[in-house]
């Protein structure tokens, strides 16, 4: 638990100038992904777990973050902004 506690001060301290206020919180030990890493992967279009675990390896090891990761992932899929949806009008034709 130590260990733990001393990666997350170090990752909050080096990446506290980009990120937000919050510290990162661990969700795949093995390959060191944070909760900051998925946010950022989905924020840079990841919409799949598949491809959240080819572009960040989580989940890929011992399996025992899987649920979470899929948990933050959903929160991170919420919080992203929805395209308005484009509006068509048709236009008059004129003829020659």
């Amino acid at each position: 638990m130590l260990f733990i506690t001393w990666q997350v001060a170090i990752l909050e301290y080096n990446e506290n100038s980009y990120q937000s206020e919050k510290p990162a919180m661990y969700v795949c030990i093995c390959n060191s992904v944070t909760d900051k890493a998925i946010h950022k992967a989905v924020a840079g279009g990841v919409r799949t777990f598949a491809e959240l675990q080819e572009q960040t390896a989580v989940s890929t090891c011992c399996g025992q973050c899987t649920s979470c990761a899929k948990q933050v992932m959903a929160d991170a899929l919420s919080a992203q902004p929805v395209p308005q949806a484009i509006r068509w009008m048709p236009q008059r034709m004129v003829s020659a």
